[in-house]
Formats: C-alpha cells, sequence, structure tokens
C-alpha cells in the first residue's frame, strides 16, 4: 500500500473528487488515505459561478504528483479525469 494526498482549494460551490469511483474528498480541504499498487482514476466534479477558481493537487507521493488550477467559465463547471500510477 502506498500513501496518497489529496488536496483542493476551492471557492466553488459544490466539489466532489473521487479514486475509483470512490469519493475522497467533498469540499475544499486535504485527504490522505492508503492505495496499492497499481493503476487507479482520479475524477473531479467541480461547479460554481464563473471566475470562481479551484486547485486540485496530489502531493504525495511524488512519483503521483498533479496539480491542476482553474478558473471557471461562463458555464461554472469543470470536470475531468487523472490515471495515478503507483
Amino acid at each position: 500500500m502506498t500513501q496518497l494526498t489529496v488536496g483542493l482549494e476551492s471557492e466553488a460551490d459544490f466539489n466532489i473528487i473521487r479514486i475509483d469511483d470512490e469519493e475522497v474528498l467533498r469540499g475544499s480541504g486535504t485527504k490522505t488515505g492508503d492505495l496499492s499498487r497499481g493503476l487507479h482514476v482520479m475524477t473531479w466534479q467541480i461547479k460554481g459561478q464563473k471566475g470562481n477558481k479551484y486547485t486540485l493537487s496530489i502531493t504525495e507521493p511524488e512519483k503521483a504528483s498533479f496539480t491542476r488550477s482553474i478558473t471557471l467559465d461562463s458555464f461554472g463547471l469543470d470536470f475531468g479525469f487523472h490515471e495515478i500510477e503507483l
């Protein structure tokens, strides 16, 4: 098992982060948990107002580091996925 740390700083009203379809974070904050070695998929859904900003990051382990910083456009919505190899 490997410890993974996910963080979210968000001005948006609705934020959900999932790993392998399991919710790990709702709203701003940081979460650390154990994941097995192998391939995992992180997904996110962010909904707010035009101009809201958010930063999503994986800070541990270093080999899985990831950062996404976005300002929401006129739709006020962002979603996506990122593969994590441990």
